[in-house]
């Protein structure tokens, strides 16, 4: 979109938001450039702009950042300085009978997903290639990569891991070269 029917557009979203300052609206993300962090989103009109990624955190020294994904909904509000739209929110669209909680969590108990119902306090993380991190309100973790899983549990006291083979790497270990290394399980020499 050219850059004077972008503004005409807007001119156009202006006059129709005038006097309702910060009325958010949604657009769909189109395309994703993971090079700068940057997505066009397509929204009023036919109208597109280059936004950058929101991220949940994004701090001096810690971030927790996510990867969107093409077709994603966002919540947009025109900014009041520069009158450009601003990414506030991703907005899970509940219109999709697949994509409801409800459908989710009758998937989960099925062993069907991942998506597994949280209580106050608890957090997850899941990738589409499902590695998740799942944080509950006790001093539990579980990390899990496909079925590779390992867990740190407060209340049992215990620390482990479950998978095909068992690896441990002193700080002087090289890659393809046998030692500073030990392996225990469904073992294979470096090539």
């Amino acid at each position: 979109m050219s850059n004077a029917a972008y503004a005409k557009a807007a001119q156009a979203l202006q006059r129709k938001l005038q006097g309702t300052s910060g009325v958010p609206f949604i657009g769909r993300i189109t395309k994703v450039n993971n090079d700068n962090e940057s997505m066009e989103v397509e929204h009023f009109a036919g109208a597109s702009s280059d936004l950058q990624v929101l991220h949940p955190y994004l701090g001096t020294n810690s971030h927790h950042r996510v990867g969107v994904d093409a077709g994603q909904m966002v919540l947009l509000q025109i900014r009041s300085g520069t009158k450009r739209p601003e990414a506030s929110a991703y907005y899970q669209s509940q219109t999709n009978p697949r994509n409801t909680a409800a459908v989710k969590l009758e998937n989960y108990k099925q062993r069907k997903s991942a998506y597994r119902p949280l209580e106050a306090g608890e957090q997850s993380l899941l990738s589409g290639g499902q590695a998740e991190i799942f944080l509950s309100r006790r001093a539990q973790l579980d990390t899990r990569a496909g079925f590779v899983r390992s867990w740190l549990d407060q209340d049992s006291i215990e620390s482990g891991s479950r998978a095909a083979t068992h690896v441990r790497q002193l700080h002087l270990h090289k890659i393809g070269e046998l030692g500073d290394e030990e392996r225990l399980g469904v073992v294979q020499r470096p090539a």
